[in-house]
């Protein structure tokens, strides 16, 4: 199965001047300067407590725009290391805060949260202080919270479907409207009513704190029990296609094709419905299985000149990057993988904003 698209839909892409890497999926990029304000990520980023390494201390930002969340005392969240899915663990004592700035000052924002399904308490908060002007997940509710008493929520009732081991998406979307809140788990849109409590106020710009695993009024009965391996923060309200891109990374690089609560039936067959592509614009690569030497077949959708070549991990991570010239070659492409451990792997061919992918077995 391939994937195909022009706003990268498959795992992180790289700006090619070496300066900088882009937003997951395409989406933004990690100049600090983009609609991405946040990009927490469980296999990079993590700085344990020196004195005690199954502990984490601070969980650095990887959008550029250092919103660095840490502990800042008390007991720290766990470091979940490979070989296990790497990320943070809660047990209901901690929290990672990170101050308030101007990256969500707007009223408007999209959020993701990679996490494993058995989760209670408070994923991510963002508010000036307490209950005001804040954006909240909680337990499996998104949250347009004006003030205290006075709120929109939204469930998705699908989420109860997934197993409690299994790892999951939920994103929250929110605008400056009292009831403005948009929720997906796994791509599928919430249908569930919007319960609407007190007064309904618009938000405000504001400069807000990031909050993860409490609120900023730190109520025992609100911190989270569950694990978190990545959040992805915009200061904006996604478009549909911003956003497929962006889940489209996450159900790759997670493997998540839960199909009872979710449109992630898999990265490669959702990217595929997208118009105007046919499989003769695609690559085509063998063997697959490989031992020493895969040979790369290149669509109709590709120019004679440049492609980069990137190899990627199922931790999202680029271990073998390469620039070729279609113009030298006659016939198929040969890639050397004779380097790399045995495992499943992902190649991405890139030319501009001209995306595919393809997964394949080293031996």
């Amino acid at each position: 199965m391939k994937s195909i698209t022009t706003l990268c839909l498959v795992l992180t892409c790289f700006f090619y001047s070496g300066i900088a890497q882009s937003g997951p999926g395409g989406i933004g990029d990690v100049s600090g300067n983009s609609i991405l304000q946040l990009w927490l990520r469980g296999d990079t980023g993590i700085v344990v407590n020196p004195n005690s390494p199954q502990r984490v201390k601070e969980w650095q930002d990887q959008s550029g725009a250092n919103n660095h969340v840490s502990s800042t005392g008390g007991s720290k969240p766990f470091y979940v290391e490979p070989p296990a899915v790497p990320g943070v663990k809660f047990n209901g004592r901690q929290y990672l805060q990170a101050p308030a700035s101007s990256s969500f000052f707007p009223t408007t924002a999209t959020i993701f949260i990679v996490k494993k399904k058995e989760f209670t308490g408070t994923a991510i908060s963002l508010s000036p202080n307490g209950y005001s002007q804040e954006f909240l997940i909680l337990n499996e509710k998104i949250y347009h919270h004006h003030s205290s008493g006075n709120y929109a929520a939204q469930n998705s009732a699908c989420l109860n479907s997934i197993p409690d081991n299994e790892i999951c998406i939920i994103e929250g979307m929110w605008g400056a409207g009292a009831t403005d809140i948009t929720y997906y788990a796994n791509g599928l849109l919430s249908t569930e009513p919007k319960d609407q409590q007190g007064v309904q106020v618009s938000l405000s710009p504001v400069n807000r704190k990031i909050t993860l695993g409490q609120r900023d009024v730190f109520t025992p009965s609100e911190y989270l029990i569950g694990t978190i391996f990545e959040v992805i923060g915009y200061n904006v309200k996604l478009t549909d296609s911003q956003r497929m891109a962006v889940e489209n990374y996450l159900a790759c690089k997670y493997g998540i094709t839960n199909d009872v609560c979710g449109a992630l039936s898999s990265c490669e067959e959702r990217s595929l419905e997208l118009p105007g592509y046919t499989p003769d614009d695609l690559i085509s690569i063998y063997p697959n299985p490989v031992t020493t030497q895969l040979y790369i077949d290149f669509g109709k959708g590709f120019v004679a000149n440049s492609v980069n070549l990137r190899v990627v991990n199922l931790l999202g991570q680029t271990i073998l990057s390469k620039q070729i010239s279609l113009d030298a070659y006659q016939g198929s492409v040969p890639l050397a993988v004779d380097n790399l451990l045995p495992g499943n792997y992902l190649l991405i061919a890139e030319q501009g904003n001209y995306i595919v992918s393809e997964k394949f077995v080293i031996q």
